[in-house]
């Protein structure tokens, strides 16, 4: 059984090697398998030098990217939200116990692409887990206000964990909140 072991039937997310199931509003657009093995994923956990693409890292695992249009954000027409599920081999990583520990990790390579932590990482419960969650704000590429969410857990040697991104704390919020769905089976 591999991390990819999964599902997409309707809107309802189902990871077979994790057990979990994610239910989403059909609002967020499932990205096609083809184009995220192609886009590089927020992780990055290990070695700072793998690029972070499927393909080139075996160990990483863009397992479900789903998008969103926010209309009329700031001076652009559109902001588009995100949600990453992704998946990361840190049984090679002795330093990682946790998903405090990839949290910790994460924020210090997102802070050279300038978001800064915008409160302290905390531990939460999705469905039956426990994670750890670090909020980030920033600006994106074309210099709109950018909000960023992760949430960590380690499982099975792997760091699993949602990063979301919107436009503002409202809209965070109401992402977050779709996180309350994830069950376990």
């Amino acid at each position: 059984m591999s991390p990819r072991d999964s599902s997409l039937d309707g809107n309802v997310y189902t990871n077979f090697f994790f057990r979990i199931r994610y239910p989403f509003s059909a609002s967020w657009v499932p990205e096609l398998a083809t184009n995220q093995l192609q886009r590089v994923s927020p992780s990055r956990l290990g070695n700072p030098i793998d690029s972070g693409t499927n393909s080139a890292n075996k160990n990483l695992y863009n397992l479900l990217t789903l998008e969103r249009n926010f209309p009329g954000h700031g001076g652009i027409k559109d902001f588009k939200g995100a949600i990453w599920l992704i998946a990361e081999n840190v049984s090679p990583e002795p330093t990682i116990k946790s998903g405090k520990e990839c949290l910790e990790r994460l924020t210090i390579r997102a802070q050279s692409n300038r978001p800064e932590p915008t409160r302290e990482l905390q531990q939460v419960k999705l469905g039956d887990k426990d994670f750890f969650r670090q909020d980030l704000a920033g600006a994106s590429p074309t210099g709109a206000s950018m909000h960023e969410t992760a949430f960590f857990t380690l499982t099975k040697g792997y760091a699993l964990g949602f990063v979301l991104t919107g436009p503002n704390e409202q809209a965070m919020t109401n992402i977050v909140a779709t996180l309350e769905k994830l069950e376990s089976f």
